[in-house]
């Protein structure tokens, strides 16, 4: 029973020092970290994870090698984003896609665009949704803004949406 709580007690300080390494943007906390966290993905049978995080790992070794200048902003921390000016913030660059990805679902998202005639309008918000989430998160309690930006991408009729009737 000691052994299984020794083991849960060591997977979660090495999680919590993973999660340290990106918040702070620490390179070489986040390599040592993925190659402490490697065995778990073996331990816990998720071979796939296991594969891709030791090929991962590869890349990140080889990287001084294959492109220094790339190993050099990643040591400055620039593996991570930061939202906030606030520190200890920094977050991994996937989770800040899924944070804009979730910005742009609220205002109808890719599927009110997909079920349109005109397949440009589809282009239209893949080309500019990252210049959007930025506007809506600069100007989030702006309704009549978020509005307008919608009917943008979707390039309707400004009378035929009864929106801006109550406004």
């Amino acid at each position: 029973m000691c052994f299984y709580w020794k083991l849960i007690i060591e997977l979660m300080l090495d999680v919590l020092i993973f999660i340290r390494s990106i918040r702070e943007g620490n390179f070489l906390l986040y390599t040592t970290m993925l190659r402490q966290l490697i065995k778990w993905f073996f331990i816990f049978d998720h071979y796939h994870y296991a594969r891709w995080i030791s090929i991962h790992l590869y890349d990140l070794f080889t990287l001084p090698q294959l492109a220094p200048h790339l190993h050099k902003s990643f040591m400055d921390g620039y593996f991570t984003f930061q939202n906030t000016d606030r520190q200890y913030s920094l977050i991994g660059l996937d989770q800040v896609r899924e944070q804009n990805n979730a910005v742009m679902k609220g205002m109808g998202g890719v599927t009110s665009l997909v079920n349109r005639e005109d397949e440009s309008s589809l282009a239209r918000w893949g080309l500019c949704i990252h210049v959007l989430a930025s506007i809506i998160d600069k100007y989030e309690n702006e309704e009549k803004l978020i509005v307008l930006i919608h009917i943008i991408i979707m390039k309707t009729d400004w009378h035929s949406k009864k929106v801006f009737q109550k406004m």
